[in-house]
């Protein structure tokens, strides 16, 4: 097994390559080197078949001042593993009687994994279980797509933020007919992200492993730039959701969250309708959208339409999400080279 070597920190320079936003790399045989802040350097093979991708999260890590995580051949320099870093706290931590350790974190609703042979699992463990108990926010980085944790340390001082703002009072809630919550579903749900199109403003539903909260989000500016007055209902912990958007035809969340709409009925008070082209053909009720998550002792906390982090704690704006959703743009594009769809999955009821 060939020996490597990690480093973790801040992108020094973008890389030089105009045709990377079109996903696409010049002819050429030389690798381009990745400079990082501390003087490390690694090299990104353009021949290698994620090369385009990884480029274009490259170059948005260094914009965004954010540290990347590579893994690299220790004889040749050449990057082979590249993983995003996220300040987050801790929410969770279950220890399984077989398989890995079950980690739920607040900046991400995928559910993450810490691995019995993963290298320093005990350290892992422990600055884990600590952050938890303290609720201190640290930086932890796992595998795309398959969430095994690879990493955990203390959040630099570059990444510290203040507390969150404070929400605006929530506004009135005027119900829809049940037509126009079709139409609001059909107007936010052709957005989605289609291969050969991963630009704004495409949203990406069939990205399985996390990102609603931003999906949830740009679905609110949507609906209410048509005049609609949506919420949010959020949704925790323990999600096991069947999708056919996933490889192994399901995927775990910690949470997850998508938009309402108060919907009108013939008889009786109107109802609230989930809005979650990521699980559902059409507006579902919600308890049928929870039924669909695995966890019948789910709690359910409905939110006003602007929180943006777990359980609607700060805000964004349409630019800001539109900017995250850029990260689950860019790693729907690597799932579909790791692993091409479609899946040979069991039919979803929806």
């Amino acid at each position: 097994m060939p020996s490597s070597k990690v480093y973790l920190g801040r992108v020094k320079d973008p890389l030089s390559l105009k045709e990377a936003e079109a996903n696409v790399l010049w002819n050429g045989t030389m690798p381009l080197r990745v400079n990082f802040d501390d003087g490390q350097s690694a090299l990104l093979d353009i021949n290698h078949p994620r090369a385009a991708v990884w480029a274009k999260m490259i170059n948005r890590i260094q914009r965004n001042n954010f540290p990347a995580y590579v893994e690299v051949d220790a004889d040749t320099d050449i990057i082979t593993r590249l993983c995003i870093p996220i300040a987050t706290k801790v929410l969770a931590i279950r220890t399984t009687t077989e398989g890995p350790v079950e980690v739920v974190l607040s900046a991400s609703d995928a559910l993450h994994f810490l691995r019995n042979d993963v290298p320093g699992f005990d350290r892992l463990h422990h600055t884990l279980q600590h952050a938890k108990d303290t609720d201190a926010t640290i930086l932890v980085t796992a595998t795309l797509h398959h969430l095994d944790v690879v990493d955990v340390r203390a959040l630099p001082a570059f990444l510290i933020q203040g507390p969150f703002d404070p929400l605006p009072d929530p506004e009135p809630v005027v119900p829809v007919s049940p037509e126009r919550c079709m139409e609001l579903f059909r107007m936010v749900s052709v957005e989605t992200c289609i291969t050969g199109s991963m630009t704004s403003p495409c949203i990406a539903y069939k990205y399985p492993y996390s990102g609603c909260n931003v999906r949830a989000h740009l679905m609110c500016y949507i609906l209410r730039a048509a005049g609609a007055t949506p919420e949010k209902m959020w949704i925790s912990p323990g999600l096991h959701a069947k999708t056919a958007n996933a490889p192994k035809c399901e995927v775990g969340w910690g949470w997850h969250v998508a938009p309402t709409l108060l919907v009108t009925r013939p008889v009786g008070d109107p109802e609230k309708m989930v809005l979650d082209p990521s699980l559902c053909d059409g507006p579902v009720t919600i308890a049928y959208w929870k039924s669909l998550q695995g966890n019948p002792n789910a709690t359910l906390t409905p939110a006003q339409w602007d929180g943006y982090n777990f359980l609607a704690k700060g805000t964004a704006t349409q630019m800001e999400a539109d900017d995250e959703m850029e990260n689950y743009r860019e790693w729907l594009a690597d799932l579909w080279i790791e692993s091409p769809p479609p899946y040979k999955c069991p039919p979803v009821d929806k």
